[in-house]
């Protein structure tokens, strides 16, 4: 999704980024929970009145056989990115087609078959928001995200049970489904423009085999947990069938007569759900209560015996309440609480733990209630039913106290021990509360961090109390840690404990992070108070991040000290101004960064570096790419760079394809992409794998290599023409060194030795780009390893690469590159390529002009260099008009020689006149050679 902005006052924005998806996410809550809450009400009410409590055990066993065929599918959706919203709308559509099915097939069973696919429906569609939210990181601690979306469950609750009643009274209660199917695609579309935006799919690691996740610890304690946990989740799904069987069988009996009343009750329901919802949720705001525990799901087995004891005494209000508080449990607490039990065994195998449980243990237990009921209505049994509750409800509560007792050793033994490396736990209990409170009270910060940390992941419900009672701990690390998390979660409930940090901690440190807090999190009052933090220079970085980042009062006063700072002559000033843009990280406030990143200090353009980083605001990327030009900012510009991500790459592509700027820079552009990891960063890689530079094209294809890239497709073709170019590169030069080969002449010296070197040089490079470029068609870590070693290759390596070669390849290309990678004479390789390619036969002299129009980056500038001083010493006047451009070459070695050889070609007042603009060159070496042919003051090397 990009970023997009909008300014609401002086110094505020609004990004779209982080409100979009949110709102998406809280519209696709409200219109998930109203479609699932219209399609039980319709397909329940038109199986209770039309089957009148008939075929409940077979509805039961077939719902078990499709919620075991279900689970497996559902394991795949992470794997397509917008598998969530098709699964919506296939859920939405079979519903819609069972709909029509009823109406123009007659069928006795149709009814039946609808309550099957009603369990379908709300799994698909209650799967999909979930894995939706999961990918957008709603469960990394994003509470207030989080809120959102229940609330929006509860407004959807209650404002179905009021269309519910809408349609009974205006005589349309049989197009409830079809309403349902279209709130279902509208959360279809929702959901689809939400993943389009911005979604990425989720990365798990799955762990099937031994081998894959060893387990280590009290394995004995770990197997009981996992016997428990899966016999708790078997008796959950085991007695919800049992219980639905008395909520449907007790409804068919007390409304057979007054079926128009069915939805009705459905919309109380639904009520319920929502009050009871809602009671939760301020109970775990108001009363920092943990609801997401194990503790929470004891209430099941005494909402079944609450409807056992309604079924045998004819009190239809008690199931009613039952079957409220079990569909909450069900709904809200059951899959996280069980999702979060196997972590505890371990994080490698969690997984695979609920894999077993969904795809087996569930659909199993379903299946076996169905069974066992269908077996009690044959035998006329029906009326030992509530007993078969009653025990039901017993063993899972003894099931339950077992599976509480095991988690909390287990835990608790992690604790102590110190060995939890992350993941969420449950904490509840005395047991483990007294654990976490002797953590929080010692004095070691190593403790105290950890505690926190685990209250964190446990998204506890008293952390913010705890982080409060942190900020009065003697160690600054444990207090700064806290401040941290203060800001990170908005915690505007601890604003008047970090006011008074502000003001009384010892540690200055610590007082500026309280100071930015205030500001971040108070009001207009706590900002007036950080201005007079700005007199003191112990405290003004603080508030002057704070009171920027705020954006909103006491904002231009620090904006007025912050311009103040940047235009200091003292260089401590600057960084100081550079440093607190970035940390406020309020992108208005960004010009200031584009003059203190042309800074001359060092240190001031690294934190100006630094703080573009943070800010990453797209306006400062020229800026930042200047910085490529200073040798000692690289690094610090590369680290920006890779903040930014996506953003610089539009910039980058245009540096990595132009010629004005140094092959160093464009060489370390190249590597930069590769860091980015990012199927962008690919893209624009191989884009210009072919770009004219070959030092360049070099690392483009190496960082695409280490990425992994596989060119598929279309894209084939461009790495094929690629190999061509390189293979007839290779060809030219072998048949320059054939050129070269016969002359002897001692006025040439070294400088012709120098020059085949440096051709035998080229054809090795470019023999490594040939490499990478076959790596691009078929990935090989063998390639990878080769070329690691490349420059220290022997007779068994050559023979290496020529097998790869030859296994790779096929065809014309497999006959071309072959004879490069053979160690033969460069003779035999050009009679072998020169049929194909057809370089010319030219003499000494005509060779020498043709690779003194070689272009900048065509061949590597010593190269170039070596044809110009082997020129110095064999042209004559022909080569002067070749040599005179290359007075104004990017590279030094290369201007300098051409300054010597004309030097050597041209009668000292020709020279002089010729090279008067190379006097006064950026490069000393040049210009003291300059000087040297001119007048003879300064000193040759040649």
């Amino acid at each position: 999704m990009k970023d997009c902005e909008k300014k609401i006052g002086a110094g505020i924005t609004f990004s779209a980024e982080v409100a979009v998806p949110v709102v998406l996410l809280t519209v696709f809550s409200f219109l998930k929970t109203f479609a699932v809450v219209l399609n039980e009400t319709a397909v329940s009410c038109n199986f209770i009145e039309r089957l009148n409590g008939a075929f409940i055990p077979q509805v039961l066993i077939a719902t078990g056989l499709l919620y075991f065929a279900l689970s497996f599918g559902l394991f795949r959706i992470k794997e397509k990115v917008r598998a969530p919203a098709f699964a919506i709308a296939a859920a939405a559509f079979v519903s819609l087609a069972l709909f029509f099915a009823q109406r123009f097939v007659p069928y006795e069973t149709w009814p039946a078959v609808q309550m099957v696919w009603k369990t379908g429906f709300y799994v698909l569609l209650e799967a999909a928001f979930w894995i939706t939210a999961f990918r957008f990181g709603v469960f990394k601690n994003k509470h207030k995200t989080l809120i959102a979306l229940v609330a929006a469950q509860i407004l959807a609750s209650i404002i179905a049970a009021g269309f519910i009643r809408l349609l009974v009274l205006l005589d349309c209660a049989e197009t409830l489904l079809p309403w349902a199917c279209i709130f279902a695609f509208a959360a279809a579309i929702v959901a689809d423009i939400l993943i389009a935006n911005g979604s990425a799919p989720i990365d798990v690691r799955f762990a099937f085999s031994k081998t894959a996740a060893k387990s280590s610890g009290k394995n004995r304690i770990r197997k009981t947990l996992n016997i428990y946990l899966f016999v708790v989740a078997g008796l959950l799904a085991f007695c919800s069938a049992l219980f639905d069987y008395r909520f449907w069988s007790s409804t068919a009996q007390k409304y057979a007569t007054v079926p128009e009343t069915l939805p009705v009750l459905y919309a109380l329901l639904s009520v319920l759900f929502a009050v009871l919802l809602t009671a939760g949720l301020l109970a775990s705001a108001t009363r920092h209560i943990a609801v997401l525990t194990l503790s929470t799901l004891f209430i099941f087995p005494v909402a079944l015996l609450a409807g056992a004891v309604g079924g045998a005494f004819n009190i239809f209000g008690l199931i009613i309440a039952a079957k409220a508080v079990s569909d909450v449990l069900a709904c809200q607490v059951k899959e996280p609480v069980l999702s979060i039990i196997p972590r505890a065994v371990s994080q490698r195998l969690d997984f695979r733990t609920n894999v077993w449980r969904k795809t087996l243990v569930e659909p199993s237990s379903v299946l076996a209630a169905g069974i066992l009921l269908l077996l009690m209505e044959k035998y006329a049994l029906s009326d030992k039913f509530s007993l078969l509750l009653s025990v039901s409800a017993v063993l899972l509560l003894v099931a339950l106290l077992l599976l509480r007792r095991s988690y909390t050793v287990l835990v608790s033994d992690y604790l102590k021990g110190r060995l939890w490396r992350g993941g969420r736990l449950m904490i509840f209990g005395n047991r483990l509360n007294e654990r976490i409170n002797d953590f929080l009270s010692n004095a070691s910060a190593d403790d105290t961090i950890y505690a926190l940390r685990i209250l964190e992941e446990a998204q506890h419900p008293k952390f913010p109390k705890d982080l409060e009672q942190a900020l009065h701990h003697p160690s600054s690390y444990v207090r700064l840690f806290a401040l941290n998390r203060i800001e990170e979660m908005d915690y505007l409930s601890t604003v008047p404990e970090v006011s008074l940090c502000a003001e009384t901690d010892p540690d200055y440190a610590v007082r500026r992070a309280a100071i930015k807090v205030m500001c971040l999190l108070g009001g207009a009052e706590e900002r007036e108070k950080a201005l007079l933090y700005l007199n003191d220079p112990n405290t003004r970085e603080g508030a002057l991040i704070g009171l920027t980042a705020a954006g909103a009062e006491g904002v231009f006063v620090a904006i007025d000290m912050l311009n103040m700072l940047a235009s200091s002559k003292n260089p401590d000033d600057r960084a100081l101004a550079a440093s607190v843009l970035g940390d406020a990280g309020n992108q208005a406030f960004y010009r200031p960064l584009t003059v203190l990143l042309q800074d001359e200090d060092e240190t001031v353009c690294k934190a100006a570096a630094e703080a573009a980083g943070k800010l990453k605001n797209e306006r400062l990327l020229p800026s930042l790419m200047q910085l490529f030009r200073r040798p000692e900012l690289r690094e610090d510009a590369v680290d920006a760079l890779l903040q930014f991500g996506n953003a610089a790459l539009p910039e980058i592509e245009k540096v990595l394809t132009g010629n004005n700027d140094p092959v160093q820079f464009r060489v370390l552009l190249a590597k930069t992409l590769g860091r980015m990891k990012t199927p962008q960063a690919e893209e624009v890689l191989f884009r210009h794998i072919d770009v004219q530079d070959r030092r360049v094209r070099y690392h483009i294809l190496k960082s695409l290599v280490l990425l992994q890239y596989k060119a598929q497709g279309r894209y084939v073709n461009k790495v094929r023409l690629g190999l061509y170019d390189e293979i007839e590169w290779a060809t030219n030069l072998l048949a320059a060194l054939e050129d070269f080969e016969d002359k002897d002449d001692d006025r040439l010296g070294r400088s012709l030795s120098n020059l085949r070197n440096a051709l035998e040089c080229e054809i090795e490079y470019a023999k490594e780009r040939i490499l990478l470029l076959v790596a691009l068609l078929h990935p090989s870590q063998e390639i990878l390893n080769l070329l690691g070693r490349y420059a220290l290759i022997g007779d068994n390596e050559h023979n290496r690469m020529g097998q790869i070669i030859e296994r790779i390849l096929t065809g014309e290309l497999r006959m071309l590159c072959l004879p490069l990678f053979r160690k033969t004479s460069p003779t035999e390789k050009l009679t072998r390529l020169r049929p194909y390619f057809l370089p010319p036969v030219l003499s000494f002299r005509d060779r020498l002009e043709d690779l003194l129009e070689l272009k900048p980056g065509e061949a590597d500038d010593w190269t170039r260099a070596s044809v110009v001083y082997l020129v110095g010493y064999f042209g004559d006047s022909f080569a002067v008009d070749a040599l005179v451009p290359l007075l104004k070459d990017n590279d030094a070695i290369i201007r300098e020689t051409t300054v010597w050889a004309l030097g050597r070609l041209m009668i000292p007042e020709e020279a002089s006149r010729l090279l008067k603009d190379s006097l006064s060159d950026p490069s000393p070496a040049v210009a003291r050679m300059a000087r040297f042919i001119t007048d003879g003051t300064g000193r040759a090397f040649f």
